[in-house]
């Protein structure tokens, strides 16, 4: 462990940070080049199924990767894991440049690629987050996980802002091949990191990984709010994911007819509105009731989700101009992304006050596994949906749907002690 007075001047954590920058920013280009690349190649029709196939295709990869990475993050050695995910990825997104320039099954080579992909950044967020334990000191690590989440945060803010302009100038190969040569280049400077060798209890997690598994499904059925929580967090997401993955790309593009440059600056708002969001939370200090927070965190998402609707509706109307609509999308976004962190921070925080240390970890990431497990089939079924009802439609039925899924929170004593 380094003992260097500020973590800056730690040459394995700025090689390992500048390697996560790399990663993330990497991941904010594809995300936003290729969702634009799908809609642009298939029929509007087409589309939404086009759409929701990618992102079940990563959803499916997260749900059967993400409990098996962090243990096998902890099996192997780290720095291979670490330099071997950006070096793989790198070599991926090349290997998707030679299928599309001999056509060869364009859209199934990429559902292929994404979902091997997947796999490594999963990997490769497990291995980071154990190693930085390891290269600072204790009372740094604070300061080095606060400095990864932002740095995350503003690389996606800033991916997703150029992706639109990269893409109109170089076209989808072109951000292909920057971000294979900078995943490539990354994993290569990675080499340079020195990891203290750590002794684990490899033997023990071999055996006891099936019972964790086990444990923390018996753990979540076992407490009332928990459950209740997760259920209602299940049909949230099933409704409320497809929207943001299939139907937005398809109101930016075919209903308000912008650019790929104006689908970046969607995206970038997005992610600053999240950051603002959990500013303002951050000052909030001792949250005593976790409850009324959540419950007007949600209710308050679909309200502005609503409000998006009509305003789709308008400008597809001619009630204002698509450029108004635009605007009022980008308004909207940024207090929608706000919003979030007065859902996601209360939900995090209420693991790690309401759940045992020794059950914490994998009781979040079962929880989180349970969470994802249907968002698959509402990709799959607003796909259909997004070819038979206008966008604004889906938006405002899948707001009243999800209020309703909310309200039953009501009904439930234990979430509303927490």
């Amino acid at each position: 462990m380094k003992n260097n007075d500020s973590i800056y001047k730690n040459k394995d954590f700025m090689l390992l940070i500048i390697g996560a920058i790399v990663s993330n920013l990497g991941n904010a280009l594809v995300q936003v080049a290729i969702v634009w690349h799908i809609i642009s190649v298939v029929s509007e029709k087409e589309s939404g199924s086009a759409l929701a196939i990618f992102s079940a295709v990563a959803a499916v990869a997260m749900i059967l990767f993400a409990p098996f990475t962090g243990v096998l993050a902890d099996k192997i050695n780290r720095k291979l894991a670490i330099v071997g995910s950006d070096i793989i990825r790198g070599l991926l997104l090349l290997l998707l440049i030679i299928a599309n320039k001999f056509s060869f099954y364009p859209l199934m080579s990429l559902y292929v690629i994404i979902f091997i992909m997947t796999f490594f950044s999963t990997l490769f967020s497990s291995a980071v987050n154990a190693v930085i334990p390891n290269i600072v000191k204790e009372d740094q690590l604070i300061k080095a996980n606060a400095v990864f989440g932002l740095s995350k945060e503003l690389m996606i803010v800033i991916g997703a802002a150029i992706a639109g302009f990269i893409y109109h100038l170089l076209g989808i190969n072109g951000i292909l091949l920057i971000d294979g040569i900078s995943f490539i280049l990354s994993g290569i400077s990675e080499l340079f990191i020195t990891i203290p060798n750590v002794k684990r209890a490899i033997a023990a997690e071999k055996t006891s990984f099936i019972k964790d598994f086990k444990d923390g499904i018996r753990y979540i059925k076992s407490k009332k709010a928990l459950l209740h929580l997760g259920i209602i967090a299940i049909g949230i997401n099933f409704v409320g994911n497809p929207i943001y993955a299939v139907i937005i790309p398809k109101i930016v593009k075919y209903d308000l007819l912008r650019t790929a440059k104006d689908f970046g600056v969607l995206e970038s708002v997005l992610s600053i509105g999240a950051i603002l969001g959990m500013i303002i939370i951050s000052r909030f200090g001792h949250i005593k009731k976790y409850f009324k927070i959540l419950f007007s965190g949600l209710i308050s998402q679909c309200i502005i989700s609503i409000l998006l609707g009509i305003s789709i509706l308008f400008a597809v109307k001619g009630v204002i101009t698509l450029d108004t609509g635009f605007i009022l999308m980008l308004i909207i976004a940024v207090f929608i992304a706000m919003i979030s962190a007065f859902v996601n921070v209360p939900i995090g925080t209420m693991f790690q006050v309401f759940v045992e240390d020794e059950m914490r970890g994998r009781v979040t990431g079962m929880f989180g596994t349970l969470v994802q497990a249907m968002v698959p089939v509402g990709l799959g079924i607003y796909g259909i949906l997004s070819g038979i009802y206008p966008n604004w439609v889906i938006v405002i039925g899948s707001s009243i749907i999800e209020i309703l899924i909310i309200s039953t929170m009501l009904f439930s004593k234990e979430i509303k002690n927490m």
